[in-house]
């Protein structure tokens, strides 16, 4: 009976654990903390703590603890990736969405590498942090540990769950909030589900 018990909450720290495994990466590089957890495992975060939501401004783009004016260029090269290169990346703002300030990349060359230790999805950091900001969602293709795309498209059908007990314990998108295992789907092609609270996570189908 006791070895029935042990292997049940093992296997269920491994599945609360899978939960955040795909956000993990994500959390990370932005600076979110873990703000509850089952067995040493994060089951949410605080991304309220995020330099990159407390230091978000308009009117220049942040990056690793220095503003940068528009068009001013980061001295180091990042990856993109999505697509597995290493690019240029200056501060801009987007002329199609007007949303920003974040960085757009360019002179993007294959076969070079760059030192990213603790900030696996840096790309997202600098070209989507102000989807980031505004409670975009990003989405996935599966096995994935970054996003390849954001998202923002609102189903007529959706509607906020009440977490005004503990705003924590829900998934944020754009101005609506959802419960854990709230599933919907914004496209035909992509389904989103509150897994590990605040950001909420997008599968490509």
């Amino acid at each position: 009976m006791w070895a029935i018990s042990v292997i049940t909450i093992m296997c269920l720290s491994l599945a609360i654990g899978k939960y955040c495994e795909r956000l993990y990466s994500l959390y990370e590089s932005f600076g979110c903390k873990p703000y509850d957890s089952y067995e040493n495992v994060p089951t949410k975060y605080d991304c309220t703590v995020s330099s990159y939501k407390t230091e978000y401004v308009e009117g220049m783009c942040y990056f690793n603890g220095t503003f940068y004016s528009y068009g001013e260029m980061l001295q180091q090269r990042y990856p993109r990736t999505a697509f597995q290169d290493v690019c240029d990346y200056f501060c801009a703002v987007s002329v199609d969405t007007g949303l920003g300030p974040y960085f757009e990349y360019d002179n993007c060359v294959n076969n070079e590498s760059s030192d990213v230790s603790g900030n696996e999805c840096v790309h997202d950091v600098l070209s989507n942090m102000d989807l980031f900001s505004h409670d975009w969602a990003p989405v996935f293709f599966p096995g994935d540990k970054c996003p390849f795309f954001w998202i923002a498209d609102e189903p007529s059908n959706l509607i906020s769950d009440d977490c005004s007990e503990n705003p924590k314990t829900c998934c944020k998108y754009l101005n609506y909030t959802m419960k854990t295992d709230r599933k919907f789907q914004p496209t035909n092609s992509v389904t989103c589900e509150c897994t590990c609270p605040p950001i909420i996570e997008c599968l490509r189908n």
